[in-house]
């Protein structure tokens, strides 16, 4: 049951995007965050965002010029929705200037984990639900 479990898992793993604005486009953190599970994608309007469909969406004035922050949490329900202190929103997450670089990339990390662990928590019920109809 072990080793089909680990390949269940390792099958389902999917990359989590962490969706940003434009205007954090040429931030260096984005090189520090890639790797097979999360992948940083710039988005540039809402139409880019749907086509990725991010875990995490970093807001900037540019994606909320046309497009206000209730809409973006109606068409993402279940994103972390962060922004920096100088936008006027109730995003789930706020990034100041002043954090240190390393406590910002956690802050970007947390979300990301916690959408893997649901994804990891999501087939392990599948599992076991498929083994307790084999079983039967």
């Amino acid at each position: 049951m072990t080793g089909n479990l680990m390949k269940s898992v390792a099958q389902t793993q999917r990359s989590i995007t962490i969706g940003y604005g434009p205007s954090f486009a040429k931030t260096e953190i984005w090189r520090d965050l890639r790797s097979k599970l999360t992948v940083p994608t710039e988005i540039v309007s809402l139409a880019t965002a749907q086509r990725y469909n991010p875990a995490l969406i970093l807001l900037d004035h540019y994606l909320l010029r046309d497009i206000d922050f209730a809409r973006w949490t109606e068409e993402f329900p279940k994103a972390v929705f962060l922004c920096t202190d100088s936008l006027d929103i109730d995003a789930d997450l706020v990034l100041t200037h002043s954090l240190p670089y390393r406590q910002t990339v956690k802050i970007l990390e947390m979300p990301c984990l916690i959408r893997l662990r649901h994804i990891v928590r999501i087939t392990l019920c599948r599992l076991c639900r498929r083994s307790r109809a084999k079983q039967s």
